[in-house]
């Protein structure tokens, strides 16, 4: 049976071969929404994957207003104020308010990270025309009963405005993986 873990697996596999520098699994440090898998490129750029294995699945993530809104562009910038000596802006949601502090408190204020591509990996099923978001990508995962898994871009994910991620956003996201690693690995011992 094939689960989202197989495909991040063999995703892992896929990308470690290409221009990819860091592969994190399930990290919502640098863009403050988990993703299934984000990948920093050698060029210090943030792409996004975004694993789905029903179409159920697929369309309830259509649903997830602030993140679609980043990947859109459908936001405001206004200042960060917790911005410890930078000029930093964050992204809200273009009916958010304009206060930075109210705007956090609801949950629509964001930092300004938002990957250069963003892409669905799908499995078992096939997007309808006209679901896809025009800023997303597809591709599909296969195992085939003989050799490896393969991946088939069904449609190029484009490019989207992005900067490139901070080196302090970096080694924060490379700690916490290492903390998870070691409170898996302890936990382990412990049973």
């Amino acid at each position: 049976m094939t689960t989202e873990k197989t495909i991040q697996d063999a995703l892992f596999r896929y990308l470690r071969s290409g221009n990819t520098s860091l592969i994190f699994p399930n990290m919502d440090t640098i863009t403050m929404y988990e993703a299934d898998i984000l990948a920093i490129t050698r060029a210090g750029y943030a792409y996004e994957y975004e694993i789905k294995i029903s179409l159920a699945d697929f369309r309830a993530d259509l649903k997830k207003r602030c993140k679609h809104a980043s990947l859109s562009g459908s936001v405001k910038k206004i200042p960060y104020p917790y911005s410890w000596g930078k000029e930093r802006e964050v992204y809200v949601l273009s009916d958010a308010p304009e206060d930075p502090y109210q705007a956090m408190r609801n949950g629509t204020c964001y930092p300004e990270n938002r990957p250069k591509q963003f892409w669905y990996v799908i499995h078992g099923f096939s997007v309808p025309d006209g679901e896809l978001p025009v800023y997303s990508g597809l591709m599909q995962y296969d195992k085939p009963d003989i050799g490896y898994p393969q991946f088939k871009i069904i449609h190029p994910a484009p490019n989207l405005p992005a900067k490139k991620v901070d080196d302090c956003l970096i080694r924060q996201a490379t700690g916490n993986m290492l903390f998870r690693y070691w409170s898996l690995r302890l936990k382990e011992e412990l049973l």
